[in-house]
């Protein structure tokens, strides 16, 4: 609004606006003055607002987490922004609800334990230690305050109290282990017969009328969402550092003045000779190592040639063809016992046998190339690399700032800031909320896109802080609704999803049939040899096996136990509209042990750690339904 003003109005009439709206606001505030009242509330817990604010910021932290958690694996349109922010908010009624709780029960966190905790943080650290510029920076890219980072943190320290108190009081008493163990360690005799779908479908495709009917019955399925089409600046000091300049006064001036961060560290070059040996070798199995490494220490003191023993005897393949050569190399890279011997032997020494996780080296010494000091020469690249980085931080910084000043003066356009710091405007194909690739897949991105001042007033955007020293200025320019894709558009896609049900549903009745001879008494074999299927027998399985379709095997660990000589027999639908009849022939519990190792093994402490979460789950339960919970707002 006030841009509005600078543009259309002049002199005292922008002076004289200027101060009629100044008063009110200053008297009452802006909000009181547009009847806007405080925030949104999309929830009420307890005594405590949740605001519709709040829930946008945790729904952008969640879509951040999940992008850093999967990487490349990450698709955002595959997200249901809708469904996700429910969950969201959900979550964030039961964080306040545990919170209320702990806090009711006298439970507390001090400021000291607070500090603590951040401090032992490990992404805030810097050299093992607590460093409060990562730590501020950190939490301005996720758009939090130190203030209420802090009262996240409490909040999560109470309700851990909470969570340890009741899933720490949770065992396995002796009856409950054997059980589990019966169960988990349970392999059953399986075989089964696959009808898949693509056997079934009709010969002919759908019809028109067909296709015409599900379109019109399956609308959300169509349905493309919003979406903009961008056009952007992005200023990054990493790509500003690549195009730098850089002379080679530069480079010596700063090698100069910077020599003691560029040292060269001592290299050694060593021949070995490996004899394998397991981590876990037997005696036995070291017994004979040792036995052959002697014999080999035997050979080179009669003057045997430490190159040609170790072509002929080491086990180490990527070596020994080059007699052992294992090149020049520093600390750091080798196995530290196998290092320890290389940096205190003398050129020609050769070691005694050292033992590593990958057996017994016999190691000569080959020569040695002393640290120290490195001239301009030989770490050129390094300096260039930091001389250019150097620039690049400042000229981001510049650039940044007149980003932010020329981009809000032209409002209406990026041509401006484009030409002022010769930058190259980039556009980007249709993008919905949940974004689009590279630094347009950022929550930040899509949330400036989709503002009123962005899309409605078609304005500028202000720099969005993408990262460290990376920012970007967008504007839309195009936009459509969501709508309903055309009939022609997805009519081959109906097509298939017709054909593919239809051949789902006539290999479930052939499935079905089959499996009604076999409960009335027919014999497996003869039913798949009857139907021209093939008979898969994996044998006796376990609930992990890899070679058995997941459906299936949940089924056959499903199917009652059958009585001697007899067959249970169940179904179980597969991916992509196969049907499966499954057979279990016979049934072989697990073995019961006893003791302390037992408890400590995988599966039973998964089991005792599912027991604690289920009784967490019920109190969470029991205290929601003490705390008065409103949902005022539809998540959007």
């Amino acid at each position: 609004m006030l841009q509005a003003i600078r543009d259309r109005a002049q002199g005292w009439i922008a002076w004289a606006i200027v101060l009629l709206i100044s008063v009110p606001f200053a008297l009452w505030g802006i909000q009181e003055y547009l009847g806007i009242g405080g925030e949104p509330v999309v929830a009420k817990v307890g005594g405590r607002d949740i605001s519709q604010r709040e829930l946008d910021e945790n729904f952008q932290r969640y879509k951040m987490a999940q992008r850093e958690r999967l990487g490349a694996a990450y698709n955002a349109s595959m997200v249901d922004d809708v469904k996700v922010r429910g969950q969201v908010l959900d979550a964030m009624i039961r964080s306040d609800v545990i919170l209320q709780a702990g806090i009711g029960k006298g439970m507390r966190a001090g400021d000291n334990l607070i500090r603590q905790t951040i401090a032992g943080m490990q992404k805030f650290q810097s050299g093992g230690r607590f460093d409060r510029e990562a730590y501020e920076q950190n939490l301005r890219l996720q758009g939090l305050s130190p203030s209420a980072f802090e009262q996240q943190v409490r909040s999560a320290i109470v309700s851990e109290q909470i969570s340890s108190g009741i899933q720490g009081s949770s065992f396995l008493t002796a009856r409950d282990l054997g059980e589990l163990q019966r169960l988990q360690g349970q392999k059953r005799e399986l075989s089964y017969l696959v009808f898949p779908d693509k056997d079934f479908r009709p010969a002919q495709p759908p019809s028109e009328e067909d296709i015409s009917a599900y379109y019109r019955a399956h609308p959300k399925d169509f349905t493309a969402p919003e979406q903009v089409k961008l056009a952007y600046l992005d200023l990054d000091a990493k790509q500003l550092a690549a195009t730098a300049q850089v002379s080679d006064d530069e480079l010596k001036s700063y090698f100069e003045e910077h020599r003691d961060e560029f040292v060269t560290p001592e290299q050694r070059r060593a021949r070995h000779i490996l004899i394998p040996l397991a981590e876990n070798a037997n005696a036995e199995a070291v017994a004979a190592a040792e036995k052959k490494a002697t014999e080999v220490e035997a050979r080179l003191k009669a003057g045997e040639s430490f190159e040609s023993l170790a072509k002929a005897l080491s086990g180490d393949p990527g070596s020994a063809a080059r007699g052992g050569d294992l090149g020049w190399f520093e600390r750091g890279v080798m196995d530290p016992a196998f290092e320890n011997a290389v940096f205190s032997m003398k050129p020609d020494q050769v070691s005694e046998p050292i033992r590593t996780h990958f057996g017994l080296h016999i190691i000569q010494l080959v020569g040695v190339r002393p640290g120290g000091k490195a001239d301009l020469a030989a770490v050129r690249d390094k300096v260039e690399a930091s001389v250019r980085a150097s620039k690049g931080e400042h000229l981001f910084y510049d650039d940044s700032e007149r980003l932010a000043n020329v981009s809000y003066e032209h409002p209406d356009s990026l041509e401006p800031a484009a030409k002022a710091l010769g930058l190259k405007i980039q556009t980007s194909d249709w993008i919905g909320r949940s974004g689009g690739p590279g630094p347009l897949s950022n929550p930040k991105v899509t949330a400036a896109a989709f503002s009123d001042d962005v899309l409605v007033q078609r304005y500028n955007s202000e720099p969005i802080e993408l990262g460290q020293e990376h920012v970007l200025v967008l504007r839309v320019v195009d936009h459509q609704d969501a709508h309903v894709k055309p009939l022609d558009a997805v009519r081959s896609e109906i097509a298939e999803t017709l054909a593919q049900q239809r051949g789902a549903e006539q290999a479930r009745k052939a499935g079905e049939a089959v499996l009604a001879r076999l409960r009335g008494g027919a014999a497996i074999d003869a039913e798949a040899t009857a139907v021209g299927r093939k008979l898969n027998r994996p044998g006796l399985v376990g609930r992990d096996a890899t070679d058995v379709p997941p459906a299936v095997l949940a089924d056959a660990f499903k199917l009652s136990k059958p009585a001697a000589g007899k067959t249970s027999y169940g179904e179980a639908s597969l991916s992509g509209g196969d049907f499966a009849v499954v057979a279990v022939s016979r049934v072989q519990d697990g073995a019961v042990q006893s003791g302390e190792a037992a408890r400590q093994e995988p599966e039973v402490l998964a089991a005792a750690r599912a027991r604690a979460d289920g009784i967490f789950r019920s109190y969470v339960d029991y205290a929601k339904s003490q705390t008065k919970i409103e949902i005022t707002a539809k998540p959007r």
